[in-house]
């Protein structure tokens, strides 16, 4: 430690950063690096990937990023840009405090490798559908899988999102003492509700219905929108008060106007498109929804209950850790359509008052297990940062 009590923590990210539309990963590390004390000085290293910005060192909101450079060469430019980073690492290990890696993929291993090297405190977090689907906790048992998880083992601290990756890991062999359930952050002042303001943003928004569903997330085949629009179509009549915002873009989109269209409920549906900000989304809605077929944990679920929304989730991973079933919210099996058309049009038909007590119960749990207070005060203890000021 250093005299004036400074640390400096690298955050490893497999991908672009910034993102485009911010993924989930991506904004897991924004929101970390954004709250950070001022003696931790935090530093984001990621690969220099086509499309993506060219600087090699960057600040982005303020935060201190390296992006390597490497020949685009299958196979051979990966190893390069691995190779890269374990110098990196190794030429800074006297300054380096602590490695947190968000993906727990080929970065992940090295760092891992590296940490153990030189005894630095390395955290590597899962953050759900590449590892449960092609990583590491995949049915994937090929030996470059196997050496991964070997590497990644090294580590001083696992983070699992969600209970059942955390069991994932353990049945894997991962040892049970650095493995460890911890949610994503979420600012809950950020998403604090203000039902004073309720009609008036939704008079800014030209939205007059008096029940509105909110959807979060990029349009792709595994947020299952087909199967949400399908139940809508089935639960709320055409001629029903509410609406259902799509927030968010993606390959889908047009296909899925289509099928709003050919269900006859575009008028009741509005693709909102990419926001910036959703939190005057989330102020003006009744009830989030997340059909996802995965997830690992969804920071648009967390936003929403943060927010004070009651939820309706496919039963998938960090979802079925956050809802509470009649209490805070719903689950269903994914994929499920008359399951959820049942759902929905039960909280369609809700009092108001129950859907915002729920919504009361959605934010508290998010409040105990998922402020962005309560995550650092735990990732600080696993990068040993004990005696850093908060």
């Amino acid at each position: 430690m250093n005299e004036n009590n400074t640390k400096n923590l690298l955050m490893v990210l497999e991908s672009q950063f910034p993102t485009v539309g911010g993924g989930g990963a991506e904004k897991q590390v924004q929101t970390l690096c954004r709250h950070l004390p001022d003696n931790v000085n935090a530093t984001i290293i990621t690969p220099r990937v086509v499309g993506g910005s060219n600087k090699v060192h960057d600040q982005v909101d303020g935060i201190q990023v390296i992006r390597i450079a490497y020949p685009h060469i299958p196979h051979i430019g990966g190893i390069i840009m691995l190779i890269k980073l374990a110098y990196y690492i190794f030429a800074n290990r006297k300054k380096i405090s602590a490695i947190h890696c968000h993906i727990a993929n080929n970065m992940a291993a090295i760092s891992c490798l590296m940490g153990w090297c030189f005894n630095m405190p390395t955290v590597v977090k899962l953050t759900g559908w590449l590892e449960l689907e092609y990583g590491i906790l995949s049915n994937n048992n090929s030996f470059i899988n196997k050496f991964k998880r070997s590497l990644i083992k090294k580590a001083t601290a696992i983070q699992a999102t969600s209970h059942d990756m955390e069991r994932r890991l353990l049945d894997l062999g991962f040892a049970s003492d650095r493995v460890h359930f911890i949610p994503n952050s979420v600012d809950t002042h950020r998403f604090k509700s203000d039902a004073s303001i309720k009609s008036t943003l939704k008079n800014n928004m030209a939205l007059t219905s008096e029940f509105v569903m909110v959807f979060i997330g990029r349009l792709v085949p595994e947020k299952s929108l087909d199967t949400l629009l399908n139940a809508w179509n089935n639960a709320i009549d055409k001629q029903a008060s509410a609406d259902l915002l799509i927030i968010g873009e993606g390959v889908l989109r047009k296909d899925l106007e289509s099928l709003a269209d050919k269900l006859s409920i575009s008028h009741q549906v509005k693709f909102v498109g990419a926001v910036s900000d959703v939190s005057d989304y989330l102020k003006i809605s009744d009830i989030g929804v997340l059909p996802s077929e995965f997830e690992g944990l969804s920071n648009s679920l967390l936003e929403s209950m943060a927010a004070g929304l009651p939820m309706i989730g496919s039963r998938v991973s960090g979802t079925v850790d956050m809802i509470e079933e009649g209490i805070s919210g719903w689950t269903f099996k994914a994929g499920d359509i008359e399951h959820l058309s049942n759902i929905i049009a039960k909280a369609y038909s809700l009092p108001k008052a129950q859907l915002e007590s729920m919504g009361t119960r959605s934010r508290k749990k998010i409040e105990e297990t998922s402020s962005i207070e309560h995550v650092l005060s735990v990732l600080f203890n696993l990068y040993k940062f004990n005696q850093v000021n908060k």
